[in-house]
């Protein structure tokens, strides 16, 4: 288990997924989130995504080959939603 607790982008985050066996999203903001989906799908590697917002929370196991969709398939929207840990 490797925990990454800086931000990465483009080529950096890449490298990052195509490196790991599955990738575990815990990020609070939706435009990591498509990011990380969108890595995750291009490398075909696996992706565990979780969020919290006041008493609620979701985990999703999202698999290639896709064919049940990714996370962008669920949530088109990069914009976070208005309630959210910071609200």
């Amino acid at each position: 288990l490797t925990a990454l607790q800086q931000r990465l982008t483009g080529e950096a985050l890449k490298d990052a997924v195509a490196r790991a066996d599955v990738v575990l999203d815990c990020t609070d903001n939706m435009a990591t989130r498509q990011e990380i989906n969108t890595a995750c799908v291009a490398l075909n590697t696996p992706l565990i995504t979780a969020s919290a917002a006041g008493f609620g929370g979701q985990l999703m196991v999202l698999t290639p080959p896709w064919e049940q969709g990714c996370y962008r398939c669920l949530w088109p929207d990069t914009q976070d939603p208005e309630r959210n840990c910071r609200t």
